[in-house]
């Protein structure tokens, strides 16, 4: 089979060991509003967001090349990690949570 699968939750570490296949990236693109469904939908929404893919040592090659380039085509600026903790985050160069989880922008960010 070919393809791949992504998700674009907050969650990731215990979702990628759960899915268990190569061909499954976990994303988790940081943008958008407290708006939900359509309601928060915007053409450009993703235009210089950031969007976290978190491959493992398994991932396969041509599904993580695939993912980057769709990722890349809807204008978000790529950083790939491990699945790991938030606390993480702060050293890799993005913004840290407020103290009530969210970030100043209004999103909210929980575990990778």
């Amino acid at each position: 089979p070919s393809g791949l699968v992504t998700d674009v939750g907050s969650v990731k570490a215990p979702v990628v060991a759960a899915v268990g296949d190569d061909r499954f990236i976990g994303g988790h693109p940081m943008a958008g509003s407290e708006q939900e469904g359509l309601d928060g939908a915007e053409a450009d929404m993703f235009m210089d967001a950031i969007w976290v893919l978190t491959p493992t040592e398994a991932t396969d090659g041509n599904a993580l090349a695939q993912l980057r380039s769709t990722v890349a085509s809807l204008g978000a600026e790529i950083l790939t990690l491990a699945p790991r903790p938030p606390r993480l985050l702060g050293r890799a160069g993005v913004p840290r949570a407020s103290p009530d989880g969210g970030h100043p922008d209004g999103h909210r960010l929980g575990p990778l």
